[in-house]
């Protein structure tokens, strides 16, 4: 069997190392792709630093990428071999991206356009995945407004929100969509030399991040007086998610990205929603699908933008190096992108 290679983590809290393994093929309704770039998350320094998921070692992670259907399996018909796409990675080793050839399920692939790169494209899965699912998935897997390819655009006029942490991959998609949506103002938290660029995707105040919770609360309520109905936390720190929390309406919803990492007032009415933004769950793969049936459109239109990227040198190799700058807190507004067949 033909061979290629992939990062793996080759023991429990070991460290990523390049070696061969076997390419795999696509079974029914899979697509095999040869993977030209594949983005980085913290999720991935996450799994092999605190053992989160993976059982059976060693282990591949990745959870996005993009590249060229190299075969397809039996009953794909959206897909051919030479087409560009992009898609996120599954949990499993044959459908991780730290490799140079990915499965994926054909429902969640989708093409890329013409003007994108392949480094481009590989950054979207996660970021959109995870800012989409809590904003248009019904509860009580999310907020339950209508998607945008389904008559949402533009029917949440007047409604603020706040983004925390606007200059992260999800906060800058999550700033996309509900400017789509209709929202407005739309105030995110960032480090402010990232103002000029939160505000060309649509956020109308770029507050400091550093700034105390008093002074965020004053300048909010100096922006609008409508109460805030929905803060999303793409940071969600201990003291962050507080934070959101506390800047809540009465029954508004806060949204974060990890764990909870407070305890809420006794008796309030304030919900705490949980992202599950991977949409190949079962709860999500409907979901999914419609998302990535949407989503090329929605780039060949302008209406979401890829975030910029750091290409990392050395290929799989360089991957490791580009998770300790993450983790280092190193990386801010852009994406770093291996390319795994370099």
């Amino acid at each position: 069997m033909a061979k290629q290679q992939a990062l793996f983590i080759e023991t429990k809290q070991g460290p990523f190392v390049v070696d061969q393994r076997d390419i795999p093929t696509p079974g029914p309704g899979e697509v095999l792709i040869k993977e030209y770039a594949t983005a980085l998350n913290p999720v991935d320094w996450k799994i092999q630093e605190h053992v989160l998921w993976v059982q059976d070692y060693p282990a591949i992670v990745g959870h996005e990428g993009a590249g060229v259907v190299e075969a397809i399996g039996e009953g794909v018909t959206r897909f051919a071999k030479g087409d560009r796409v992009f898609h996120p990675a599954l949990a499993g080793s044959d459908y991780a991206s730290f490799q140079q050839y990915v499965l994926c399920p054909s429902s969640i692939i989708a093409k890329i356009p013409e003007k994108l790169s392949f480094e481009q494209a590989a950054s979207i899965t996660v970021g959109l995945s995870t800012s989409s699912v809590p904003l248009y998935q019904p509860p009580p897997l999310g907020l339950g407004y209508q998607p945008l390819w389904e008559g949402g655009r533009g029917k949440y006029q007047g409604l603020p929100i706040l983004i925390i942490g606007g200059s992260t991959s999800v906060g800058q998609y999550a700033i996309q969509l509900v400017k789509l949506s209709g929202f407005h103002p739309i105030i995110t938290t960032a480090s402010l030399h990232n103002r000029k660029h939160l505000e060309s995707l649509g956020a109308s105040h770029v507050l400091d991040r550093k700034a105390s919770l008093d002074t965020l609360a004053a300048e909010i309520k100096n922006i609008t007086n409508i109460p805030l109905d929905v803060v999303f936390d793409t940071f969600a720190s201990p003291e962050t998610q507080k934070a959101g929390y506390d800047l809540l309406s009465p029954e508004g919803c806060l949204v974060r990205v990890q764990p909870q990492a407070f305890e809420p007032d006794e008796g309030s009415k304030k919900r705490i929603l949980g992202v599950v933004g991977t949409v190949y769950e079962n709860e999500n793969r409907e979901y999914g699908e419609k998302l990535f049936s949407n989503v090329t459109q929605m780039l060949v239109d302008g209406d979401i933008m890829p975030n910029d990227v750091e290409i990392l040198s050395g290929g799989l190799h360089g991957v490791a190096a580009g998770l300790q700058m993450m983790k280092d807190g190193l990386v801010s507004a852009k994406k770093l992108v291996a390319r795994p067949n370099e």
